[in-house]
């Protein structure tokens, strides 16, 4: 079996942070869980053996002027370094992203390798998966989603992340296609566009089909 750990970026939502974790560790007892404050609330009393705690001082919640959809390169480093930060924390085989609106619904485990994966519900762009074709990636499987619930190799994520930033800077604006287009520019979808930029292959999570991750549940959101 393969280890899990998990990034976590939250905000303000107190009610809904605390369901969401309070419900994984439910099956999840011990497995390094990182929680990061997208300069937002402190959640340090959340801190345990297995439990982190980070806070940022750049936030790119939301849609405003402090928003990935904007070109800021500071925050898309800081999305990068965060999870760059949660890798070196957990010593694990995957990250999980946790989002205050993900519901666990039992335990599960990982028992087969994979690159990524997340939902096979949209698809990126044609402008991207054009551009993606022209840099040789022969990937059939052109959905997207980094989102609650989805996972990735931590190692692969590691192991290329100088890459990750270079081919972020590079090709931004063309893949994005002048940052028109709203899928490229966020994290889900930026995420998968540099995946596949590395020949990683993204894959429909058995454990979001199966309803063993629920996303979004939004109850305990204000």
């Amino acid at each position: 079996m393969y280890s899990i750990g998990i990034f976590h970026s939250t905000y303000y939502n107190e009610d809904a942070f605390k369901f969401a974790f309070t419900n994984f560790r439910k099956y999840f007892p011990y497995d390094p869980y990182v929680i990061y404050s997208d300069n937002g609330d402190d959640f340090s009393e959340y801190v345990d053996e297995n439990t982190y705690y980070l806070r940022s001082d750049v936030r790119y919640w939301g849609s405003g002027p402090n928003s990935l959809w904007y070109d800021k390169w500071e925050l898309w480093e800081s999305y990068y370094k965060r999870l760059k930060d949660t890798c070196e924390i957990c010593n694990t085989d995957y990250i999980m992203i946790m989002e205050d609106d993900v519901l666990i619904t039992e335990s599960f485990n990982i028992d087969s390798e994979f690159d990524f994966c997340g939902p096979c519900s949209a698809k990126l762009s044609n402008h991207t998966i054009a551009f993606l074709k022209s840099r040789g990636v022969n990937n059939k499987n052109m959905f997207y989603g980094l989102c609650g619930g989805a996972m990735f190799n931590r190692k692969k994520f590691l192991d290329n992340y100088d890459e990750i930033i270079k081919n972020l800077k590079k090709f931004h604006y063309e893949y994005s296609d002048n940052l028109r287009d709203p899928i490229a520019i966020s994290p889900d979808g930026n995420f998968t566009i540099q995946f596949n930029l590395l020949g990683f292959n993204y894959t429909c999570s058995k454990w979001l089909e199966n309803k063993k991750i629920i996303h979004p549940f939004k109850k305990y959101y204000k």
